[in-house]
């Protein structure tokens, strides 16, 4: 198998990437992640119809991107306030406790009719702050999209639908484990078997493919579907997720992030043009706690207070009202209880199945509504984490802060 390695200097080749055998690179590289190692911090792993790549780069090379990011961050929407980017004299984040919490693995529930692959759960923490977002296609809530991929192969896959962020025109931020599947340690590829039998996007060349990206929730015509979607052709996740293997701990939750790069067959400006949101640049802990955790996702719980007939795609489980993962784009928010010294964001929202991969980030003005105001990415819903003595007090949304992936997620983008 060959790899990509594409090796940053301060003057980029002309050349583009070399292609370099895996074997060869993990002579240099064995502690690398994609080699069976224990992981290299900062190395991104990507997959494509060609096969793995690796991104590296030079520190003198990472802070000319910083400086052409923050250049176009500052022209998209302003850069943030200097006084929340400062280290805080006060103690960065509290250290992590191990044996008190563990992360939840979400099973089937009973259901009195859940459709096949749907199954899920509802884990909703703190106040029930979620509310459907109606106007899905104005800005800025046109960022926010659907990732439709699937967990395995032939017509009784399960369809899994993740939630993300536009970055940049093409690129999109979600959860690693949306696309890399630790348990078999290898790259999720859709097939035809993972779309809804009837749905028009079998009809649209979902074969051994990488996955959709909608700025929408549920399509069923194709012209809205070439007007909201687009394929992926590239992913990356972070080494470290790849070496994680299927580790359930706070240590594979901070690696749980990626990103999509996706085509533009129908879009020439690119999907997310006009509508991206730029990653916090905040590295103090205690920075983090002082924000109000917002999220605009894809969950399928259906909120109080919202009746919704259709019957293809909503369902009763366990007495409550469900719709199919990805149909509408709801709004939660809640407190960010603190951000951790291993990069950790715990926050009290919406974490029901369909949010994983979903931004969570924060108004300048802390406000809740959009109002014009600049808005960044603090961090990625991973998780859910549960107190093992059944209490609720300690559970949590949770997943890896922008200061964890700020860095890498520049390096890869353009």
């Amino acid at each position: 198998m060959l790899v990509w390695w594409v090796a940053f200097a301060c003057t980029p080749s002309d050349d583009g990437p070399r292609r370099v055998d895996v074997a060869a690179f993990c002579e240099k590289e064995p502690l690398a992640g994609v080699c069976g190692g224990v992981g290299v911090p900062g190395l991104a792993v990507g997959s494509d119809r060609q096969g793995e790549h690796i991104v590296a780069h030079s520190r003198a090379t990472l802070v000319e991107k910083r400086r052409v990011y923050e250049e176009r961050v500052a022209a998209w929407g302003g850069l943030e306030r200097a006084p929340d980017l400062v280290e805080d004299p006060t103690p960065d984040g509290l250290a992590d406790t191990e044996g008190t919490l563990s992360l939840h693995t979400c099973g089937d529930p009973p259901a009195d009719t859940v459709p096949d692959g749907l199954g899920g759960c509802k884990m909703v923490f703190g106040t029930d702050s979620r509310r459907i977002v109606d106007k899905d296609q104005t800005y800025p809530n046109n960022k926010f999209v659907t990732f439709t991929m699937g967990f395995g192969p032939g017509d009784d896959a399960p369809l899994n639908v993740c939630s993300g962020t536009f970055i940049d025109s093409d690129h999109v931020l979600t959860a690693a484990h949306c696309t890399y599947d630790t348990r078999d340690d290898t790259w999720q590829w859709a097939s035809r078997g993972d779309i809804n039998p009837g749905d028009v996007r079998t009809t649209l060349g979902v074969d051994e493919g990488m996955g959709y990206v909608c700025r929408a929730g549920w399509i069923d015509d194709a012209a809205t579907f070439q007007d909201r979607c687009e394929f992926v052709d590239v992913r990356w996740v972070p080494d470290e997720y790849i070496a994680a293997s299927d580790d359930r701990t706070l240590r594979a939750v901070k690696q749980d992030y990626a990103i999509l790069r996706v085509r533009r067959d129908h879009h020439p400006r690119g999907l997310g043009a006009g509508a991206w949101m730029a990653i916090s640049a905040i590295r103090a802990g205690n920075r983090y706690q002082k924000r109000e955790a917002v999220v605009h996702a894809y969950p399928g719980v259906h909120p109080p207070g919202r009746s919704w007939n259709w019957d293809a795609r909503s369902f009763t489980n366990q007495g409550e009202m469900w719709e199919v993962w990805g149909a509408r784009q709801y709004r939660a928010t809640g407190p960010i209880a603190r951000a951790t010294t291993r990069n950790v964001l715990r926050s009290k929202y919406d974490c029901s199945a369909g949010m994983s991969g979903a931004a969570v980030f924060y108004y300048i003005n802390d406000a809740t509504e959009y109002a014009g105001q600049a808005h960044y990415i603090l961090g990625v819903h991973a998780a859910d984490e549960v107190d093992n003595d059944g209490s609720t007090g300690d559970d949590h949304c949770v997943g890896p802060t922008a200061r964890q992936f700020r860095d890498w997620a520049i390096g890869i983008l353009p």
